[in-house]
């Protein structure tokens, strides 16, 4: 896992091998907070609905 902090807000980018893996980690990772943006071997974690829209426009995946 990476974490990066873009314009001042925290940004966890994560990878995995598989897609069985990736929402595994997506379901745990819900009960912490955040709103992610998922793709198909990746998940990106940000604070606000905004930074997910602006991660998705750049990189596509889903918001959840």
């Amino acid at each position: 896992m990476a974490v990066r902090m873009m314009q001042r807000m925290r940004t966890d980018i994560v990878t995995f091998i598989d897609s069985k893996n990736r929402d595994q980690w997506v379901e745990v990772a819900k009960a912490v907070g955040g709103v992610m943006v998922v793709g198909d071997s990746w998940a990106i974690i940000v604070n606000t609905q905004e930074r997910a829209s602006m991660v998705k426009s750049k990189l596509g995946g889903e918001i959840k």
